[in-house]
């Protein structure tokens, strides 16, 4: 498969006369804005071309940063094809601009391409290798960012009246080249001839409003790859979308070096893959499930913890090592409750998808979250059930969840089916999970004993995941030492409960129940008695809610 690689060596003797500036030139410019080229001033009366820039970067003896997980090698090798080339070498370079600031998470950089008295293209850079721009792209779900703003003021200082200019830029410099040419005026905006999106995402709804995009929709062009995730976040809803076949697998598509090239045209694929599509309905769920609130709150510290010991690159935390991580780890830990929540979403949303936001909706969750007398009658009265019910309990409550799971996934598996026109390959995930719930429901109402062969394994990792999650309460819990102590306690019994109902024989079952029932019983007076204790006293009332 060719690359752009092989069209600079193709096209590279050609004139923009001779053939005309498309979206493969666009993608090759977009490449050369992540070289650092603030080497020199092209501020001045007298800017430098392309070819006489990358001498005097050589001759400085440094190596521009690598723009992907590819070695310098090649990145140097394009800089020095694109700039001995006719074609793109003798473009002027003007106005190269950085502005990286680790404490406001600022990452920007733009360079404008320009071909005297033809046309500018002004190419915005994707996200490098520091945090502070990853942080950024993780803020564009919560708010605008300084880097947007800067590219809306480089846009309207470099658009030339009298030529044809483009905008353009890969990743996060996509984000940016249409942010910026939805908020021009619309007097500026006429001197812009075509925009180009290369895999970025595009606005949150809750943060800008998407219908700015329509005016840029039809001198837009949209190229991402077969597997594309970057580009399908906040999806840009721009009509000329190209997807292109790529050498890579995977994430690794979103690189534009691997882009395929067929003489001179882009190679071009009819749909995305599948597991694409897949991956980004989980994303889009998962971000659909978080409030705005929660999302800034999740990347401050998860951000925080990645760049405790002075980390200001992804390198720079990669090079920690298991003492670094164990670090990372124990901070988000002990981070807020928002971001706790935000990471506890991730297993749900990847196990049941678009069965956890309807359930949400509901607001049923919420409300047992913070009604703290609801919790305890409902852990009493199980813990009832449990006593009563003896040796039957646990059978009957796996068969009651497992029969609701099936009927749940069962409703809403065909509902999305119906909302897509029987598109099958949209829930094919969904489909299998159904599947396996239909098929373990038949095999435990005809084989003996796969009832609590299934309801052991169901039980044992639901109370494990209970106990890290109590676990992590009882780290938090700062000003209220009692129920510190309760959260505690119930992550050990939930831990020993999660283990011994995993390798529990059948005979067992009878003690386990009455075991279980007891404790919840326990369990739910204590809590009880707390909250009217709390009641009754005000000093503790005031403590506690402090």
């Amino acid at each position: 498969m060719d690359t752009i690689f092989d069209y600079v060596k193709w096209m590279g003797d050609f004139s923009f006369e001779d053939k005309a500036f498309c979206e493969i030139d666009a993608m090759v410019l977009s490449v050369l804005s992540y070289y650092d080229f603030k080497l020199f001033d092209s501020s001045g009366s007298s800017p430098l071309t392309l070819r006489e820039t990358c001498r005097k970067v050589a001759s400085e003896r440094r190596l521009p940063p690598p723009f992907s997980a590819r070695t310098e090698v090649p990145v140097k090798e394009f800089l020095e094809l694109a700039a001995k080339s006719p074609r793109f070498g003798s473009l002027l370079l003007r106005d190269y601009t950085e502005t990286l600031d680790h404490e406001r998470a600022v990452q920007f950089a733009a360079v404008t391409f320009e071909k005297k008295g033809d046309f500018s293209f002004i190419a915005f850079r994707g996200t490098d290798d520091t945090l502070a721009g990853w942080k950024e792209d993780f803020m564009i779900s919560f708010t605008r960012t300084a880097a947007q703003e800067m590219a809306l003021n480089y846009t309207k200082e470099h658009i030339v009246p009298g030529e044809r200019n483009f905008i353009g830029g890969h990743s996060k410099g996509a984000n940016l080249a249409l942010y910026s040419a939805a908020h021009l005026r619309f007097d500026t905006w006429d001197h812009v001839e075509q925009v180009y999106i290369l895999d970025g995402p595009g606005f949150c709804d809750e943060v800008l409003d998407t219908s700015t995009i329509e005016h840029v929709n039809r001198r837009a062009t949209r190229i991402i790859p077969e597997y594309c995730v970057i580009g399908e976040l906040f999806e840009p809803p721009i009509s000329n979308t190209v997807i292109v076949g790529s050498c890579e697998k995977s994430f690794m598509q979103h690189d534009l070096f691997s882009w395929g090239i067929d003489h001179g045209k882009l190679l071009t694929v009819k749909d995305l893959d599948p597991q694409a599509k897949r991956m980004n309905d989980f994303l889009n769920g998962w971000i659909e499930d978080v409030s705005q609130k929660e999302r800034k709150v999740f990347v401050d510290e998860i951000f925080d913890a990645l760049s405790a010991d002075g980390a200001r690159t992804v390198e720079d935390v990669v090079k920690k090592g298991v003492k670094g991580y164990e670090n990372t780890l124990v901070k988000i830990l002990g981070s807020s409750k928002e971001t706790r929540k935000t990471v506890a979403a991730l297993p749900a949303q990847a196990a049941l998808g678009s069965t956890v936001h309807h359930i949400r909706k509901l607001g049923i969750l919420k409300w047992l979250d913070e009604c703290h007398v609801a919790k305890c009658v409902i852990l009493i009265a199980v813990g009832l059930f449990f006593i009563i019910a003896s040796n039957r309990a646990l059978e009957i409550t796996a068969m009651i969840l497992f029969a609701m799971l099936a009927l749940a996934e069962l409703f809403f598996t065909g509902y999305r089916l119906y909302k897509s026109k029987w598109d099958f390959s949209t829930a094919k995930e969904r489909l299998i999970l159904l599947i396996i719930l239909i098929a373990i429901c038949i095999v435990v109402l005809l084989k003996e004993n796969a009832l609590f062969m299934f309801g052991s394994i169901l039980y044992g990792v639901f109370a494990i995941v209970l106990a890290f999650r109590q676990t992590s309460k009882a780290i938090t819990q700062k000003d209220d030492f009692v129920m510190r102590v309760i959260h505690a306690l119930e992550a050990a019994l939930l831990l020993i409960y999660g283990v011994s109902s995993l390798i529990a024989s059948y005979e067992s079952v009878y003690g386990m129940a009455l075991s279980i029932g007891i404790l919840l019983i326990a369990d739910g007076v204590l809590r009880l008695g707390y909250r009217i204790y709390i009641l009754y006293h005000p000093q503790a009332q005031k403590k506690h809610y402090h």
